[in-house]
């Protein structure tokens, strides 16, 4: 099949169930609890500030699917992230490359200057295909994994509290996550309208998010999410903050205890996330608490250009 015509078109709805499975086989979530189901998908790609019509582009032959790519629209920072890939069986024809170029396209139409790839470390294939355009590396984030039955309650100073997310935290919620993260490489303010839906998602019930409350304030949280049924649940910890106000306390070890605890009552053993290694504080609190690397993630950047 060295020379299978490919036609690229941009996503549509009725290819929800190809397209799920096309992204769970690229991204080896296949047979894994991670894998995606079309409901989960479809609330994915319609999160508020997306466009899944406008902001994803399929690469077919008749009626399979043999690639993709997603732009990710990060207007408030002028970023693109791009997410997709190629079926291994058709890679090194120039589908990936005819997929990339078009999403360097979407962000220069709308006026994005920066563009980054992430990269599984040790990939050597997809390291070399981003250094070969341009990209370089600029960050390394690492996977950790933690296991167990049980953690320690945690522990707050007088005036701070614990308690589930419940509806009308959304403003709230959003304020402290932004200004917990506005230092962050690479992190993107969120709307209330944005976090109001990411909450309600089929994998991050409202109760698997942990408020640490100071009287009537958001002071900080644990984002956590489920994937998988029965035995194979595992938890993530999508996000740990503190809003600045409060930090320099102690209490980030108290807010992931929190999140792990919920975890493990929604019958998680098992629990992942990811941190950035120039993070030397979070880094070494997760360690601290059992966390241990099971693999890393090399994030590249290129500047894009008006032409």
């Amino acid at each position: 099949m060295t020379n299978t015509p490919v036609d690229y078109k941009p996503f549509s709805w009725d290819a929800l169930v190809a397209f799920t499975n096309l992204a769970n086989a690229v991204q080896g979530l296949e047979g894994t609890p991670r894998a995606f189901d079309p409901p989960f998908m479809e609330e994915w790609l319609r999160l508020p500030g997306r466009s899944a019509e406008e902001d994803c582009l399929l690469g077919s032959s008749g009626d399979e699917l043999l690639g993709y790519m997603f732009v990710h629209q990060e207007r408030p920072i002028s970023r693109i992230v791009l997410e997709g890939g190629v079926l291994p069986v058709h890679r090194g024809k120039g589908v990936g490359t005819r997929l990339f170029d078009w999403a360097l396209e979407c962000g220069r139409q709308a006026s994005a200057t920066i563009a980054h790839v992430a990269a599984q470390e040790g990939d050597t294939d997809q390291i070399a295909f981003l250094e070969a355009r341009g990209f370089t590396l600029v960050r390394h984030h690492i996977q950790m994994r933690w296991s167990g039955d049980s953690v320690p309650e945690p522990k707050l100073p007088e005036g701070f509290s614990f308690r589930p997310f419940q509806t009308g935290d959304e403003a709230g919620l959003t304020e402290a996550q932004n200004a917990a993260f506005s230092t962050q490489w690479g992190f993107s303010p969120n709307t209330v309208e944005q976090v109001a839906y990411s909450v309600n998602m089929g994998r991050s019930d409202p109760g698997g998010v942990a408020l640490l409350m100071a009287g009537d304030e958001v002071a900080g949280y644990c984002w956590t999410q489920t994937a998988g049924e029965d035995t194979s649940i595992v938890g993530s910890v999508l996000m740990v903050g503190v809003h600045p106000k409060y930090q320099g306390m102690g209490l980030g070890r108290a807010v992931l205890f929190s999140g792990m605890g919920s975890l493990l009552q929604r019958g998680t053993k098992v629990v992942e996330l990811t941190v950035d290694r120039d993070n030397a504080a979070a880094r070494e609190l997760y360690t601290s608490v059992g966390f241990v690397k099971t693999g890393g993630q090399e994030w590249y950047e290129a500047t894009l250009s008006a032409d």
